[in-house]
């Protein structure tokens, strides 16, 4: 994989990153490919957890909820798709 940049933003209750990767020529792709997506995360407090939303320049948003029962021994955030 090639290069990738990050730019992180918190407004209030949400956060913001700009996630930017790049990925090296192969042989479907012969020119590379840049990919860029937006993700937001805020505070779901009616369900107390954490929504994670990106959205893509293809026209189409993925949703994820943070796990919060995977959490106790963990350092990492875990977030499964909604629909």
């Amino acid at each position: 994989m090639g290069a990738h940049s990050n730019h992180d933003r918190s407004f209030g209750s949400f956060s913001v990153v700009i996630h930017t990767p790049s990925y090296a020529p192969n042989e479907k792709k012969k020119t590379g490919e840049v990919h860029e997506h937006m993700t937001m995360i805020s505070c779901d407090k009616q369900r107390k957890t954490l929504a994670l939303r990106q959205f893509h320049p293809e026209s189409f948003v993925s949703v994820y909820a943070v796990n919060t029962g995977a959490q106790a021994d963990s350092e990492q955030l875990v977030a499964g798709g909604e629909e």
